[in-house]
């Protein structure tokens, strides 16, 4: 008798449940587990490695019992390479440094790379920083409010800067300072460095020197202390000719000049006469000719040589021998340089795309930084208007990396140190604590506050050496406790610039 569907799937039914079944091996169990974990490792490896991960959790280099990760140390470095960009933005050609060339492949020396160079300074000011902030801590010193509503203010800046730039902020921020640096790593690295420069800044505010110590230390640095005026004059050789003969001719030419000066006037209208006809233009400023400065600063050996003479007179003058020609020189007075120096907060606006080199900034460029210069004085004339209302300011707008972070200040400035623009803006006679102006000059706009005169340019030189033989036997203590150590495996995620 046929079988129906339904006795066909009982019977199947049945002998399935006979049938015996074989037991799961533990060994093909425990192999399929470590298999699946192997695989899901090995994608969380590739992700691991290949993200940020690495550079933020490696130790990279250790400082005392401090260990730095990757990102940590990206920042010092970058920090050291940004700083120097910014000041010497117009030498970069002369000391060799191409920007669109990697650092290792370029050489500061025989010896040296520019990447090695750069990890010199980032070590220096890791260790500096971190000794110095480990003092700070144990002496009780704290960042005030006005701290850290500078360093909100320098942070908040590095964010707007990434959306005005379009950028991501994780991109911007390796742009800026390195492979895995965060919002948090800058944050960290910032206060450390406010609270260890506040330490030392107490530190040497706390040496105090007699009156005889200071005098004494100048009368042993007088000729890199004094202060040099006098009147110079380059009459050059004529190459395209006969170069002996036309040596002979500009040499007399020099000498007559020199012998019908017989002041500083005279020094200033014979230079016009003695110009070539397409320089004469040049010299029409009395004080074209007029230098005034320090003697150690001096480049020309010849005219270090005769100014220092301990026997040279004012009105004392004389023909130098040039590279390439011949100096007339006029003295008029060597003296201790009594001139205030004065303390500014300033704002750097700098154009996009920088500053060519050849050329400069074009019009479009000194507009539109002026422009920026003037939003940003508004802003502050419509607050608080005070210091340090402007130092927050500073922290959020100015391109001075080396400042921002301190509200942009900058103390003991001292005559002829900068360019004339903003020379003469500082050293107005009429200016007062406060003040508030903007000056273009070939880096960009500079909207500056003006804080207070200082000391004469001496008393500042002279109390600084003498602390800084103080600070040295200090931190030459210090810093012995605070061996530096490379970490190879972590060092591999520092990526160079």
């Amino acid at each position: 008798m046929a079988q129906t569907a339904q006795n066909r799937d009982q019977v199947t039914v049945e002998q399935e449940n006979k049938t015996p079944k074989k037991p799961w091996n533990k060994t093909k169990i425990a192999i399929t587990a470590v298999v699946c974990l192997l695989v899901a490792l090995g994608g969380f490896a590739v992700y691991f490695f290949s993200s940020d991960l690495p550079a933020q959790t490696f130790t990279a280099v250790t400082v005392g019992g401090h260990k730095l990760t990757a990102a940590q140390y990206s920042y010092y470095f970058s920090v050291a390479y940004n700083d120097f960009l910014l000041e010497n933005e117009d030498k970069l050609s002369a000391y060799g440094l191409d920007t669109s060339k990697t650092l290792a492949e370029q050489k500061i020396s025989d010896e040296m790379t520019w990447e090695e160079y750069f990890k010199n300074k980032a070590m220096t000011n890791i260790v500096s920083t971190y000794a110095t902030y480990d003092e700070a801590v144990k002496n009780g010193v704290t960042l005030s409010e006005e701290d850290q509503k500078s360093i909100d203010s320098y942070l908040a800046s590095i964010e707007q800067n990434a959306k005005e730039n379009n950028a991501r902020l994780n991109s911007y921020l390796y742009a800026q300072f390195g492979k895995g640096v965060t919002l948090d790593v800058v944050r960290s690295e910032v206060e450390r460095q406010r609270l260890s420069r506040k330490y030392q800044q107490q530190l040497t505010e706390s040496y105090t020197f007699t009156e005889t110590q200071m005098l004494d230390e100048y009368n042993k640095n007088k000729d890199s202390l004094d202060m040099i005026t006098y009147y110079s004059f380059f009459v050059p050789i004529d190459n395209a000719g006969d170069p002996t003969q036309s040596a002979e001719e500009e040499r007399q030419k020099a000498e007559e000049m020199c012998a019908a000066v017989t002041d500083a006037q005279s020094f200033a209208a014979l230079a016009r006469e003695y110009a070539p006809d397409g320089e004469k233009e040049a010299y029409a400023d009395d004080d074209a000719t007029r230098k005034v400065e320090y003697l150690d600063k001096l480049t020309v050996s010849a005219a270090k040589t005769w100014l220092q003479d301990s026997s040279r007179l004012p009105g004392d003058k004389t023909v130098l021998d040039g590279l390439d020609g011949y100096y007339v020189m006029y003295y008029e007075n060597r003296e201790r340089p009594e001139t205030k120096t004065v303390n500014v907060r300033q704002i750097l606006i700098t154009p996009e795309g920088g500053v060519s080199e050849e050329t400069g900034m074009t019009q479009d460029q000194k507009d539109a930084v002026m422009k920026k210069a003037e939003e940003i004085l508004k802003e502050y004339q419509s607050g608080e208007q005070t210091e340090s209302a402007f130092g927050a300011l500073a922290a959020k707008y100015s391109a001075d990396t080396s400042t921002a972070s301190t509200g942009g200040l900058y103390e003991n400035i001292y005559q002829y140190q900068q360019s004339k623009d903003l020379n003469d803006w500082c050293f107005d006679a009429a200016r007062k604590p406060g003040d508030t102006g903007i000056v273009l000059s070939d880096k960009g706009a500079h909207l500056l506050y003006f804080v207070r005169d200082g000391e004469p340019m001496w008393r500042i030189q002279v109390r600084t050496s003498l602390t800084a033989v103080k600070i040295a036997d200090y931190q030459e203590e210090l810093y012995a406790k605070y061996p530096y150590e490379e970490n190879a495996f972590g060092m591999q995620y520092f990526v160079s610039i």
